[in-house]
């Protein structure tokens, strides 16, 4: 009767692991990539979901409805960085700033991550015609990872029409 050795041996075992440890060195920075551009991608479609919303209200309504950076998730924070979240409502004194007697539609909260969005605006007003009002002739938001590179970020622009483009870099 012959008899056949089962199991692996040392020098497989090693073999092994060597080739798992090469592969974990190398697939880990590429997944971290992979992770760090799905989140912006993730957070510039939920900006650009809000405009559009927006958009869609104030011309549903036929009132402006504004969207601005908000830290409290109920008023106007009045500032340019919109990584602490923001709110969309109903701006009936046509002020960009919310007051309590104002429908307040829908609040995003901050993005996290250690990604910043800033903006050129403080806040975006949408008419019933579904046009910016003012029209804006340099409405920008840009998201990125501070200390990457600008495959990394995405330039969100809104037109003189109120439309929204979204470019993969900054918006310099």
């Amino acid at each position: 009767m012959k008899r056949t050795a089962a199991g692996f041996t040392l020098l497989d075992l090693l073999t092994t692991m060597v080739v798992l440890s090469i592969l974990v060195t190398v697939g880990i920075p590429s997944f971290a990539s992979i992770i760090r551009n799905n989140r912006i991608a993730g957070h510039t479609n939920e900006l650009v979901t809000t405009l559009t919303y927006a958009r869609s209200e104030a011309m549903k309504r036929g009132d402006v409805v504004t969207t601005c950076a908000s830290e409290d998730q109920a008023t106007c924070a009045g500032s340019n960085d919109w990584s602490t979240g923001w709110i969309v409502f109903v701006d009936l004194n046509l002020d960009g700033a919310r007051d309590v007697t104002e429908e307040l539609l829908q609040v995003w909260t901050e993005i996290g991550g250690g990604l910043e969005l800033d903006s050129s605006l403080q806040f975006l007003q949408y008419a019933s015609t579904g046009l910016t009002t003012p029209v804006i002739t340099n409405g920008d938001f840009e998201l990125m990872k501070p200390g990457y590179d600008g495959t990394d970020a995405r330039c969100i622009r809104i037109g003189n029409t109120g439309r929204i483009f979204t470019e993969r870099d900054t918006c310099s």
